[in-house]
């Protein structure tokens, strides 16, 4: 079933469905019968269709807290498990780790662009298909004789810090120890109860050096 909301504070405005009864139960105190000349044929007709108009009246009050209610608990955007008899209705959050290859050799400058520039476009526009609202996250790897490991983060927050690698390294890439952080991170957080579908790409400039050198680590 449900197990949380991630804006659980807002799931507090499921209580608001109380509004429409209170209203409801306003109203009734403040109409009062009036007996006047031609009450009886009123009362009359009243009886015959007394149980439908209160029947009628009472599946209005609750559609309308069970609206209330349900915009209240969508607006907390609730989440299950996996295992969850609700899981096919859930919206699937991406995780995306994004390991970019940040030796010399991407600074190498084609007819127009870098190798480097090319793979920042190309980690841009993998971002840009995220949805912050959606719960999507980011880590950034940055990768060379030692991983420079981000934490977890937004798309926008990612789009910001990819913005501030402007050059390579003077250095190569040791994708061994980059593939090594990266499992340690998905590792911890599978520990700490966060487990997900995780994406990884590693954009580089495939130097054959860079493989050669990580099956020497291995």
């Amino acid at each position: 079933m449900i197990e949380g909301f991630q804006n659980p504070g807002l799931a507090i405005g499921a209580a608001l469905c109380v509004v429409p009864l209170v209203i409801h139960l306003l109203n009734r105190q403040r109409h009062r019968p009036q007996p006047w000349a031609a009450m009886r044929f009123v009362l009359a007709a009243y009886k015959r269709t007394r149980r439908r108009v209160q029947l009628e009246n009472l599946l209005l009050l609750l559609a309308r807290m069970l609206a209330v209610a349900a915009l209240a608990l969508a607006i907390a955007r609730p989440f299950a498990s996996g295992d969850s008899p609700l899981a096919g209705l859930r919206e699937e959050r991406r995780d995306l780790v994004l390991a970019i290859d940040g030796s010399a050799s991407t600074g190498l400058r084609g007819e127009v662009d870098s190798t480097f520039e090319t793979i920042l476009v190309r980690a841009a526009a993998l971002i840009d298909e995220l949805d912050g609202e959606q719960g999507d996250r980011v880590r950034l790897v940055f990768a060379g004789d030692r991983p420079r490991v981000f934490p977890w983060t937004g798309p926008d927050d990612a789009a910001s810090i990819l913005e501030t690698l402007t050059a390579p390294l003077d250095e190569g890439c040791n994708l061994a120890a980059a593939l090594d952080e990266i499992a340690n991170a998905l590792e911890e957080d599978r520990s700490s109860g966060v487990s997900s579908a995780v994406d990884i790409r590693f954009l580089t400039d495939l130097q054959a050096q860079t493989f050669f050198l990580s099956l020497i680590h291995i």
